[in-house]
């Protein structure tokens, strides 16, 4: 038969979920057209019995581009007999087709017969690069106990697939102390390679081995301590991170140390900026490289609190260093924004002033925020009073009150009048509201009424901006709901990049 026609019968076979005789599927399998090949591996995934496992190994052999369909079709062969067949044929192979083999019994097999597989993946390097990954998701606290074992077994050659998966399998359990005693009873390489899955369990007791490591007088030990800290998932390192700065015996340990300080830092995040930023304060005496001191300050732009903006200050009027030290100033000051500390205002006062016009903008946000309070259309709901839809590259109402400038509301050109509503999560005394317009007089409401709960209580007419911002004082009124419906604006459309609503100024604007 022509291939063409062999091409079309298994293909029929394999649509229908239909057997091929044996002798057929094997001959197919063993041709050298590619494309009879290729419709008989998967014809393959419906033969009974396991004598298909060993056709689609050989298979592997002669036509290597075709493993994933043949990885497939021995997942998906019927007979249970497969599994039993795979486990005895995999050692027998060497190359792709035993990790085919291995692979697709991990396919085939679930969490039950996790034991079996760890097992089979103890024999070869073949099965562990192939299994390994697989338990290394799936495996429990038994797993990783034979893996510690098998990592302290195997060649040195042959110990980075089993690293890598007690680092995953460490990093999903959480569970240091079987780690811990395998890193305690390790020497030389072996327990330098295990610091890294250390880590990965993170807690305390892992802190306190890795700390210890990391002022060890082995410098490869010293080194994977200091990455196995720097890994982290939170700040808590950065005090032993610190410490192993201060004690580096060469440049190079210090250097590592502080950029692996720099990279935790930053999870502590606001709520414990505080407690953080001294010890990343502390290093930036220690650097003495621009990239490090770069990462350092980088890091406590991250950490707004008060302790930051005095950590930069000396920093500010250094050459290499100032673009950095304002970067981490004004996301202080942002952040704290709301907080009524003597340094946060005068640190925003000082960028006021700044050469950059980026810098400037927004450190007079931030001082529109101290001045006015907390913005009350923060986390409420805006909706379009109009059927209009949104313009350009505007968005919906929901752009006016997000608090980014780079969204606006806009609706269509000329198809006045307009109209947006700001629902708020609960009723507020409302004493000032701040529009920021797309443009200076330019996409901006011009005339428009104020609305309070339905009822209107201020018109404005021929509105004028101050650059992009327009404050209007109204009469203290408690409500739920604030309007504006605009019958007149600058250019076609009144867009707005913000909506905001204030309960009451702490300064008169």
């Amino acid at each position: 038969m022509a291939p063409s026609g062999t091409i079309a019968l298994l293909n029929a076979a394999s649509a229908r979920s239909l057997p091929t005789p044996p002798a057929a599927l094997a001959a197919a399998l063993a041709s050298d057209q590619p494309g009879v090949a290729a419709a008989a591996v998967r014809a393959a995934a419906c033969a009974p019995g396991a004598g298909v496992a060993r056709l689609l190994l050989d298979a592997a052999k002669r036509h290597p581009e075709l493993a994933p369909a043949i990885r497939a079709s021995l997942a998906a062969a019927p007979s249970p007999s497969v599994d039993d067949a795979l486990a005895t044929l995999a050692p027998r192979y060497s190359g792709l087709p035993a990790t085919l083999a291995y692979e697709a019994l991990a396919d085939r097999c679930g969490a039950a017969q996790v034991a079996k597989l760890m097992a089979l993946a103890e024999r070869t390097p073949d099965s562990r690069r192939a299994l390994l990954p697989w338990l290394a998701d799936r495996g429990g606290t038994a797993e990783l106990e034979r893996l510690l074992l098998l990592h302290g077994k195997v060649a040195a050659a042959e110990r980075g697939p089993v690293t890598d998966a007690l680092t995953r399998m460490a990093g999903r359990l959480r569970r240091s102390e079987p780690v811990l005693r395998a890193v305690r009873r390790a020497q030389g390489a072996v327990r330098v390679e295990l610091l890294p899955v250390l880590g990965a369990c993170e807690g305390r007791a892992a802190l306190d081995e890795l700390a210890q490591a990391a002022s060890s007088p082995d410098p490869d030990t010293r080194a994977a301590a200091v990455a196995a800290l720097g890994a982290w998932t939170t700040a808590d390192p950065a005090p032993a991170l610190l410490a192993a700065a201060r004690s580096a015996a060469t440049a190079r340990d210090r250097t590592l140390a502080l950029r692996a300080l720099a990279r935790v830092a930053p999870q502590a995040g606001q709520a414990h900026a505080s407690s953080v930023a001294p010890a990343v304060a502390s290093a930036l005496a220690l650097a003495d490289r621009a990239e490090t001191l770069h990462l350092l300050l980088a890091a406590l732009a991250a950490l707004p609190c008060v302790g930051t903006l005095q950590a930069v200050e000396p920093y500010l009027n250094r050459a290499d260093t100032a673009a950095d030290a304002a970067a981490a100033q004004v996301a202080s000051v942002e952040a704290l924004a709301g907080t009524p500390h003597p340094a946060v205002r005068a640190a925003a006062t000082s960028l006021a002033s700044s050469p950059d016009p980026v810098l400037r903008a927004r450190a007079a946000e931030a001082l529109v925020r101290m001045d006015l309070g907390p913005n009350l259309a923060s986390g409420a709901r805006a909706e379009s009073t109009t059927q209009n839809v949104p313009d350009g590259q505007g968005g919906g109402p929901a752009g006016a009150i997000d608090g980014n400038r780079a969204t606006y509301w806009d609706e269509t050109d000329d198809r006045g009048p307009y109209g947006i509503r700001v629902t708020l999560p609960a009723p507020h005394t409302v004493a000032l509201l701040r529009l920021v317009a797309f443009a200076h007089h330019d996409y901006a409401p011009r005339d428009f009424e104020i609305v309070l709960d339905g009822k209107a209580v201020r018109s404005i007419a021929d509105a004028q901006y101050d650059g992009d911002v327009l404050l209007i004082k109204l009469e203290p009124t408690r409500c739920s709901s604030v309007e504006l419906r605009i019958t007149g604006w600058y250019g076609r459309s009144p867009a707005l990049r913000e909506f905001e609503i204030y309960e009451r100024s702490r300064r008169e604007p």
